[in-house]
């Protein structure tokens, strides 16, 4: 699992592709059992390698120590709970959910709404989302969705003695514009390479500005495809109803 970038990171990958015969591992990324898997993907989402881990045991720890929760319905399924974190609940009361749960993570201070997918290749699902845009603009209250344009951008991981076009590699597709307010979306699709054969991962996010997020990530067995969808933000009915189309229409 590969986490957000910090200085040392930064430096590893610099000299790995600036110096002859670098070997090393890369200390932004890790191997994660499957008992941590979900929390790592979490943390990856927004922390760096250090911070991730230890937000990784706080969780850990809070999830071991919780009480479990009431029943709250079919398709709700809340993790630890503090009470001085929202309540999501009220705000989502007559939303059409589907096969979403209810989601709370007491170590990032996040609650949000998951979705299980059908298995789907990552670029599919990333498309399904793009198609999302004008009526998650519509549903928000902030004008015309923009026209996204494309570029694409491989990032090389030399190691143990490997170097470009022989090493690791990481393939990002951005689809990308701006409001007529201001307002930026990005649809993004990840894929690490072990080599042009062999996809490690796939994610997918989207984001629309600070108003909407969503990540995407695969099962653990790997390879291009994904099955899990988060809505990290916000979890208003009308957003939880357009991006639930995504849930029941991909195949």
């Amino acid at each position: 699992m590969r986490f957000q970038p910090d200085d040392r990171s930064r430096d590893w990958r610099r000299r790995a592709m600036e110096e002859p015969g670098f070997v090393g591992h890369p200390p932004d990324t890790g191997w994660f059992c499957a008992s941590h898997i979900d929390a790592a993907r979490e943390a990856a989402h927004a922390l760096a390698f250090d911070d991730g881990l230890v937000a990784i045991r706080a969780r850990a720890h809070a999830i071991e120590g919780s009480v479990p929760p009431p029943d709250r319905g079919a398709h709700a399924t809340v993790g630890p709970r503090r009470p001085d974190l929202p309540d999501l609940e009220p705000d989502l009361v007559g939303a059409e959910l589907g096969s979403a749960r209810l989601m709370a993570s007491e170590a990032f201070d996040l609650r949000w709404v998951e979705w299980t997918l059908p298995v789907t290749d990552a670029h599919v699902l990333a498309a399904s989302l793009r198609s999302l845009v004008p009526a998650l603009f519509e549903a928000l209250g902030i004008g015309s969705a923009p026209a996204l344009e494309r570029r694409t951008d491989r990032r090389w991981s030399p190691m143990d003695g490997a170097v470009p076009p022989w090493c690791p590699f990481t393939d990002s597709t951005f689809d990308e514009g701006v409001a007529a307010d201001g307002t930026p979306v990005r649809v993004q699709v990840v894929l690490e390479h072990w080599n042009e054969d062999d996809v490690a991962n796939a994610t997918v996010s989207m984001s629309i500005g600070d108003l909407v997020s969503i990540s995407v990530h695969g099962s653990d067995r790997g390879g291009r495809d994904v099955d899990n969808l988060a809505l990290w933000r916000p979890t208003t009915p009308t957003v939880v109803a357009v991006v639930a189309v995504v849930a029941t229409s991909v195949h």
